[in-house]
């Protein structure tokens, strides 16, 4: 079996920071930097809703807030860097509790934020665009040239299961015969030594997904890209709102909730390779 617990956390150790660091929250998202030393850490919510943003230094293990964005704030937003700039795309206002449907790309060089899209002008303009949505799973894409959204939940509550890319400040959508369940929830990761992305998990409706499916990306061809379902798990497995990173070969799954509303502190480990 290539899919096992592998451990759970013990005798957890809380860093002591002497310097700023972000509050307690949840429904936020985070995402690491090409080189994988710096994490940033944006919105969410705590009483209310947060627009700020942090990084995070995994060498100094050091945080710094850097510029927010200039909206209210947001939870269950999704996104993603590429092209030095991180990208914050959708998620619900927790001030209007409206659902959003714009792209804002944070320049990290200047610690600057700009509105780059949004439904309204897209829809002017006669271009595609995606439905307005919450808990979508993003991922940079392989190319280095986009980010990649795959599901999420509209407006009426039901499902998605499309897959779009947002890239040059336009989205398009990718027409897929095979894919993965409607899903929100999943986790979505770079197995960039492989040229694909792993989704795992999730769910569509009250039911829980357990299933890891393969996005395999084409360089120069986004006809060329396709999805493929590579492995069922055990019903007690099957997650939600968990968080996962691919390392050297191996995808790794902490925590989340599974069936009937339990909480887990398990890791898990899937052997890529």
């Amino acid at each position: 079996d290539d899919k096992k617990i592998i451990g759970l956390w013990e005798n957890s150790v809380y860093h002591n920071y002497t310097g700023s660091y972000p509050n307690e929250r949840e429904d936020h998202v985070i995402v690491s930097d090409d080189n994988n030393t710096k994490a940033y850490i944006y919105g969410g919510r705590k009483s209310i809703g947060e627009s700020d943003l942090w990084s995070y230094d995994g060498i100094s293990r050091t945080y710094s807030q850097l510029q927010g964005v200039p909206h209210n704030g947001r939870k269950d937003a999704c996104g993603g860097i590429y092209n030095g700039s991180l990208y914050i795309i959708g998620g619900i206002d927790l001030i209007t509790k409206e659902y959003q449907n714009d792209v804002w790309r944070y320049d990290i060089s200047a610690n600057m934020w700009e509105k780059v899209w949004d439904f309204e002008s897209c829809t002017n303009a006669g271009q595609q665009c995606p439905p307005t949505r919450e808990d979508a799973a993003c991922i940079p894409s392989m190319t280095g040239k986009g980010i990649v959204m795959f599901g999420g939940s509209s407006v009426d509550g039901s499902n998605f299961d499309d897959t779009w890319i947002f890239q040059e400040n336009t989205w398009v959508e990718l027409n897929m015969a095979i894919r993965p369940p409607k899903s929100e929830d999943s986790v979505f990761v770079l197995a960039s030594d492989h040229q694909e992305g792993i989704l795992h998990g999730g769910i569509e409706q009250s039911r829980f997904l357990g299933g890891t499916w393969l996005l395999h990306m084409h360089e120069n061809d986004l006809s060329k890209w396709t999805w493929s379902f590579v492995s069922a798990v055990h019903p007690a497995k099957k997650l939600k709102d968990h968080c996962g990173a691919y390392v050297s070969g191996y995808y790794y799954s902490f925590g989340g909730e599974i069936e009937k509303t339990q909480k887990s502190n398990a890791l898990f480990v899937w052997n890529y390779s």
